[in-house]
């Protein structure tokens, strides 16, 4: 069953005026300016809790590059930005004598090769075990001459530098004929496909965390597009400025992220069971927060306590009480909405279509409290209805409000 409560919002300023808790606010005194005041239901329900902060990107695969020997830069085959595949040459140093080497060394393994064969055909083809043909192997050169050419080899790849994983190129300072030695970093390869966002919470903002939660990630670049994110991690350690660091991945593909780019980052966190107002239902008073309530046909001023909030509503966490039945009953719900339809419609007489239509709308709102739903019902009636009145229309309401209607006060029965 829907518990509600009914608030207030005052369309103009109000002037310096001051009350305790719950206090009956009177407006007896008469002002130029007339009050427009709006009235409508609301309810307990889920909230969708906004927590914002800032972070930074940062990729997942991430790698500086360097050669593995000394050496003169002899050809750079990459440029920033661009695109390199795992495996591609990237650049090389100056090799000729190293490549010099493992021709040489392919040479003399040839020769090693032929004076084995020769060595077989002496021992015998038939009788050649495999310890024998290590021995005429080792005998003849081959296994000393394979060696050779694995190092020849190895040095010259040293020369050659190769993209470990698909990425792009960043951070490339070198230029060709630059001497280059093994501390120097050559590039930056980054992967723009597995990204990362850190970023803070503050310590009261803890509990609206949680690993493998959803996060939308928004960049100052471009304010109107968002993508998704899941937290991954979590620091249990609250710094010297209260925050605490949380990770998350980015899930959503051709971001446009870039590795070190600052983003704002939103988690969504609901809360369930809760009041939840509209933000124009709530102001400040003297650095206090004050909603307006109708209770029994009056104006009522409350101090809360807010819960959380997003963009266009607040969750109320204390200071105002639900108008429900006592007991929870839905005889006791059902009993109260024929009472204010019978006093709605004898006190504010229509036309007979609108008097129609304003049962209708009364009747479609008790049914759809008996069946625990919200009522199906148009913003705004069909049939004309009363302008918005002002506490100061009528003498006999001694500047408080005796009694609204709904359709009064543009608001849905």
């Amino acid at each position: 069953m829907y518990k509600f409560v009914c608030y207030i919002i005052l369309t103009i300023s109000l002037f310096s005026c001051k009350g305790k808790d719950n206090e009956i606010v009177n407006f007896k005194s008469r002002s130029a300016n007339k009050i427009s005041i709006r009235v409508s239901k609301i309810y307990f329900s889920s909230f969708e809790n906004l927590v914002i902060s800032n972070g930074k990107v940062y990729s997942i695969f991430k790698s500086e590059i360097n050669f593995n020997t000394s050496n003169k830069l002899d050809v750079i085959k990459v440029r920033n930005g661009q695109k390199a595949k795992r495996g591609q040459l990237l650049a090389s140093l100056k090799n000729n004598l190293l490549k010099n080497n493992v021709e040489k060394a392919k040479i003399e393994l040839q020769k090693a090769k032929n004076k084995l064969a020769e060595e077989k055909i002496n021992y015998g083809q038939k009788n050649i075990t495999s310890t024998i043909l290590k021995n005429l192997e080792i005998k003849s050169g081959v296994s000393e001459a394979k060696n050779n050419l694995e190092r020849a080899q190895i040095e010259y790849e040293q020369t050659l530098l190769r993209a470990p994983f698909s990425g792009i190129i960043a951070n490339i300072e070198k230029k060709q004929g630059d001497y280059i030695t093994t501390s120097d970093v050559f590039c930056t390869l980054i992967n723009p496909d597995n990204l990362e966002v850190s970023f803070s919470v503050l310590e009261n903002e803890f509990g609206f965390v949680s690993k493998e939660q959803e996060i939308e990630i928004q960049s100052f670049a471009n304010k109107y597009q968002q993508f998704k994110g899941v937290i991954t991690e979590i620091n249990p350690i609250v710094d010297k400025n209260g925050l605490i660091k949380i990770k998350a991945k980015v899930t959503s593909k051709n971001t446009g992220l870039l590795d070190g780019m600052n983003v704002k980052v939103f988690i969504n966190k609901p809360l369930k069971d809760v009041l939840v107002i509209p933000k124009k239902a709530l102001v400040l008073r003297s650095n206090r927060k004050v909603v307006f309530t109708v209770e029994n046909g009056l104006a009522k001023w409350n101090y809360v306590e807010v819960a959380g909030e997003n963009n266009d509503s607040y969750a109320i966490k204390k200071g105002l009480k639900a108008l429900s039945p006592k007991k929870g009953s839905s005889a006791d719900l059902l009993q109260k909405a024929a009472e204010f339809k019978e006093d709605g419609v004898n006190s504010n007489p229509l036309n007979n279509k609108g008097v129609d239509e304003h049962v209708a709308r009364l009747n479609e709102a008790e049914t759809a409290v008996e069946s625990n739903e919200l009522p199906n019902l148009s913003e705004k009636p069909v049939a004309e209805v009363k302008p918005v009145k002002s506490v100061y229309d009528n003498e006999q309401q001694s500047g408080l409000i005796k009694d609204f209607d709904p359709d009064e006060l543009l608001v849905d029965a």
